[in-house]
């Protein structure tokens, strides 16, 4: 009689082929957390940059005398939208307005400049305004943007 020879895999070469892929699909996996923690991050920073944008850009279109000292807190929407309810917002902003600042790299606050104010952005991830304004602002590293308007002539 004759034999004839079998097609196909062996047992333990499917089994091999099984180990190796699903190695390879774990270690893929494992690096999805990763990226959606990356993503989130970088999404964050994206809105908080227009957020500051659209500020700075608000204080530069208002009338310069209208430009007062106090600490105003703002709040914003996951898209970056400003909303006047502290609850909506994802994040809040504290926005201070200094008048008659020192001269920029003057080093010296004898050259008070009284057509130039500073403007202060502070922005902060504060979901459904969880923590009061300033507490959200106390003993953290939060970014700090800041900006000169002139006045206009």
């Amino acid at each position: 009689m004759r034999k004839e020879k079998a097609n196909g895999f062996s047992l333990v070469e499917v089994t091999l082929a099984i180990g190796i892929i699903s190695f390879g699909l774990i270690s893929i996996l494992s690096l999805l957390p990763v990226g959606l923690q990356s993503f989130q991050s970088s999404m964050e920073r994206t809105v908080s940059a227009q957020v500051v944008q659209a500020i700075m850009a608000e204080a530069k279109q208002k009338d310069f005398t209208n430009l007062s000292g106090a600490v105003t807190y703002q709040y914003f929407t996951q898209e970056g939208i400003k909303t006047l309810i502290r609850t909506d917002g994802i994040y809040t902003a504290e926005v201070t307005l200094t008048n008659q600042v020192g001269v920029p790299g003057s080093g010296s606050a004898q050259f008070i400049n009284r057509s130039l104010a500073l403007v202060r952005v502070r922005i902060a991830h504060n979901p459904a305004g969880a923590k009061s304004d300033p507490l959200l602002f106390s003993g953290i590293n939060i970014p700090t943007f800041a900006t000169y308007v002139a006045r206009r002539q």
